[in-house]
């Protein structure tokens, strides 16, 4: 085509979705809290440590267990004496917490020896 510079690279502009799940919290739960599951005086409160213990007599936990270390759970001493009321550490998110992202535009532009990227931006070699 007369006066088209074969040189200028096109432009590939692009939709993207992305979708959250919220942002993660940590808090530090007191020992006596009446929503901490590992207090046992809750109302749906237990102790952990005698329930890490049923997790590792589950036969089909001591199963998996068994199958990926070589052993049972009690050849690693693994089980803890009862612990009654601890701290805890919940993870705990809130549903479309500042999650305001619906789409963003992806634009590449292929590398061109007529054209170089300002700083700080990347160059797609493709």
């Amino acid at each position: 085509m007369p006066g088209s510079d074969t040189n200028v690279p096109s432009l590939v502009r692009q939709e993207l979705f992305q979708e959250f799940a919220g942002y993660q919290l940590f808090p530090d739960v007191p020992p006596n809290h009446p929503f901490n599951l590992c207090n046992p005086n809750a109302i749906n409160g237990v102790d952990c440590g005698l329930a890490l213990n049923e997790l590792y007599d589950n036969p089909g936990y001591r199963a998996q267990f068994y199958d990926t270390y070589g052993a049972y759970p009690v050849n690693y001493h693994l089980y803890v004496p009862a612990i009654s009321p601890s701290w805890t550490e919940p993870i705990v998110s809130v549903q479309d917490d500042r999650v305001n992202l619906e789409s963003a535009q992806h634009v590449r532009i292929p590398q061109s020896d007529s054209i170089q990227p300002r700083q700080g931006f990347r160059v797609d070699p493709n």
